[in-house]
């Protein structure tokens, strides 16, 4: 199961156990799920080549050169930074959708 199956996973069995939640939140978490949803199928539609991935929002040059200040790590796979910028867009999407939620509440 990828990352993003995974997270899709994790937003479901939230939603089973939404019952007692407000509507703002159950709207809350479909707009994430459907972000993620997209995000995903976004990454399934890219073609399979390590090339096509290397066009990321994120600055792979600017990951790499951040995994690189830690003094144990030597060497790095290039598909390292691809992976870590998918992750840190998936982290980003869902820390956004989070303070926008708290924000519409407040």
């Amino acid at each position: 199961m990828g990352q993003a199956e995974g997270m899709m996973q994790h937003i479901n069995d939230h939603k089973g156990a939404m019952g007692m939640q407000s509507d703002e939140m159950k709207e809350h978490i479909e707009e994430l799920a459907q972000k993620f949803q997209d995000i995903k199928e976004e990454i399934d539609k890219t073609s399979k080549d390590i090339n096509d991935f290397k066009t990321q929002q994120l600055p792979l040059a600017r990951i790499k050169k951040i995994m690189k200040s830690d003094e144990d790590v030597r060497m790095i796979s290039s598909e390292a930074p691809i992976l870590f910028a998918l992750a840190c867009r998936l982290f980003i999407t869902d820390i956004t959708h989070r303070a926008a939620f708290h924000a519409r509440k407040n």
